[in-house]
């Protein structure tokens, strides 16, 4: 039997987080960039946060597409 590895996926703050958990379930690794009690508007990735963003099989993030 071959095990695979999990995905590594990054995500932006916590919505996008739950959400993208929701949907990959134990298939992948899913990491939060932003601390849950970050303010969001003021929140600057570090070079290590960047990294991680582009080392991870994918990342996910909000953008005008996803509106309800």
């Amino acid at each position: 039997m071959i095990k695979m590895k999990k995905l590594e996926i990054v995500t932006t703050f916590y919505p996008v987080y739950d959400f993208t958990k929701n949907i990959v379930g134990d298939v992948a690794n899913v990491k939060l960039m932003i601390p849950a009690a970050s303010e969001l508007h003021y929140y600057e990735p570090s070079a290590k946060d960047m990294a991680k963003a582009h080392d991870a099989d994918a990342f996910v993030y909000h953008n005008e597409n996803m509106k309800t």
